[in-house]
């Protein structure tokens, strides 16, 4: 049973396992008999060399399904399909989900036009046999698609591990981008890519949040052409983000992000788990920075950082410890105008940090307009939205 709910094509309906069809006009013609998984036939117990005969449970003509095995190829498919589907005025592009019991077969149709329009929780779950239309399954999906899929459970994660051991891309695709209906979607805000709330998935990944979705950083620049339109969007100063529905809390998440990362950016514009360190210290300091609460105005000086570590990185340190308000709090947005590329590696910034404190840099502090200042001995402050800008 293990392997053979592995199957892409196979699904557990109400009447029982059921097999897909994408109908094309020579099937619902007969000048075409459908295919069906070797695994299939043997989970109905046909021998070999058999043609057994199954009749429908709505009053359509029987339909048989032919086994043969030859030495060096088999030959499995259903014969007389074609009756049904003319009686039921079926269309090419409807999907036949084709289910068995006993000596018995039902048809649960999914029509062309009952996806048309549909988002991706409804094409998702459309693919699986379930009517995209029903507001009362839209609002609680995942248990009825985990038993759909096989499988028992009550999570979106679930949902995934099944259509990860199907190696089921298209439908993890969809699952990625499914919201139910009872999921109120928040619009990401005006500047969210400096000042929503920050995360780190896994230890490894930098992610932002608008408390419900979540916006993973996966490269700078080198977006891949194959990369997913609807799901993976680049912002001004040339980061890659992957648009997830889901808050990737769960366990394994990180695998589901570098799984994003390989299809998604090229290999020589990858970010690190030390550069995801370092731009979520970068993204909570200048969350503190730009809160309309100025008690939580922040200063570090260079003549702070001692002890065994490196400058930089007792700077980093310091930065990660700063005291700030909750995730909740109003943060005004900052002036972005002239953004430029990111930086691509942790190296960027421990460079920029042991520059700017060889040019005499004094300080490092939160700046309410824009997010950081740094004071220098002998030359004028620099001020910018990003740390690297006021590192020179």
């Amino acid at each position: 049973m293990k392997e053979f709910v592995k199957l892409r094509t196979v699904f557990l309906l109400d009447f029982g396992w059921s097999f897909m069809l994408r109908l094309t006009q020579a099937l619902i013609d007969g000048e075409q008999d459908p295919n069906i998984p070797l695994g299939f036939c043997d989970h109905l117990g046909l021998e070999q060399n058999t043609v057994k005969t199954y009749r429908s449970v709505e009053g359509h003509d029987p339909i048989q399904v032919v086994f043969n095995r030859r030495r060096k190829r088999s030959e499995t498919f259903i014969s007389g399909l074609d009756s049904p589907l003319q009686a039921i005025e079926a269309d090419p592009g409807d999907l036949a989900f084709v289910a068995f019991s006993k000596e018995q077969y039902k048809m649960y149709m999914r029509t062309w036009r009952d996806q048309q329009g549909s988002d991706a929780l409804g094409l998702l779950l459309w693919w699986c046999g379930l009517d995209p239309r029903d507001e009362q399954l839209r609002s609680r999906p995942w248990r009825r698609l985990t038993r759909v899929l096989g499988g028992e459970g009550e999570s979106r994660e679930a949902v995934r591990q099944l259509l990860v051991m199907r190696r089921d891309s298209a439908r993890l695709d969809l699952l990625d981008r499914a919201r139910p209906a009872s999921h109120h979607v928040v619009d990401w805000p005006r500047g969210w890519r400096h000042t929503a709330v920050p995360m780190l998935i896994g230890g490894n990944y930098f992610g932002v949040t608008n408390g419900q979705a979540v916006r993973v950083a996966l490269g700078v620049g080198g977006r891949k052409r194959s990369a997913s339109a609807e799901s993976v969007l680049q912002s001004r100063d040339g980061l890659v983000w992957w648009d997830c529905a889901d808050d990737l809390t769960a366990e394994g998440s990180d695998q589901r992000v570098e799984e994003m990362v390989q299809q998604s950016v090229d290999s020589d514009c990858r970010v690190t788990p030390d550069w995801a360190k370092w731009i979520y210290a970068e993204q909570r300091a200048r969350r503190i920075a730009l809160c309309l609460d100025r008690s939580f105005a922040w200063r570090i000086t260079t003549g702070s950082l001692g002890g065994d570590q490196p400058l930089a990185s007792a700077f980093l340190t310091a930065l990660q410890g700063l005291d700030g308000p909750s995730d909740e709090v109003e943060i005004g947005p900052p002036n972005t105008s002239g953004v430029k590329l990111y930086t691509r590696n942790a190296a960027g910034f421990s460079l920029a940090f042991s520059r700017a404190v060889r040019n005499g840099l004094l300080s490092i502090k939160s700046d309410p307009a824009l997010g950081f200042a740094a004071d220098y001995s002998g030359r004028p402050s620099q001020k910018g939205v990003n740390l690297v800008d006021v590192l020179s």
